[in-house]
């Protein structure tokens, strides 16, 4: 049997990304299981991020459903296949998380191994050398290099 989840049109607010409820998705009793991104026609990071972790969390919970994403072209899908959501959601489809150059407007989506980051750090404490990432976050999110926005989104990071 095919049962079919379907994505809302923006990947917005985290309320919105709860309130689809797949978190608490039982499959038991489906073989398939179509993700459908098709309507879908914006995200913002932490919506996109919040929906991949919870698509990400059904997968590992039914190992034995076949998982299927179904997209259209449009600006959405290539600005996600881009930082790497498709791919971090568990499909085969677009960049690879880690592997997309950023720029001062956004950040594609990284993923962070305890080990890499010690070996990484060189030496230096695991938190100074964290900190050089949150900077670039703070760049980002903020625009600018420097003042009190920056210095909140560095200090939250």
């Amino acid at each position: 049997m095919e049962f079919t989840l379907t994505a809302p049109n923006q990947l917005r607010l985290a309320t919105h990304i709860f309130d689809l409820g797949w978190d608490k998705q039982s499959l038991r009793s489906e073989s398939v299981c179509v993700i459908d991104t098709t309507r879908c026609t914006y995200g913002e990071p932490q919506g996109m991020i919040l929906f991949a972790i919870i698509c990400r969390n059904l997968i590992k919970k039914h190992p034995n459903v076949t998982f299927k994403l179904r997209t259209k072209s449009n600006e959405f899908k290539g600005y996600a296949s881009h930082v790497g959501l498709f791919r971090y959601m568990g499909f085969d489809l677009g960049n690879a998380p880690n592997s997309a150059s950023g720029s001062k407007t956004y950040t594609p989506i990284r993923t962070f191994e305890i080990d890499k980051i010690k070996a990484a750090a060189k030496g230096e404490p695991v938190g100074k050398y964290l900190t050089t990432y949150s900077a670039e976050l703070s760049k980002v999110l903020s625009k600018s290099e420097s003042g009190n926005i920056f210095d909140l989104f560095d200090y939250c990071l």
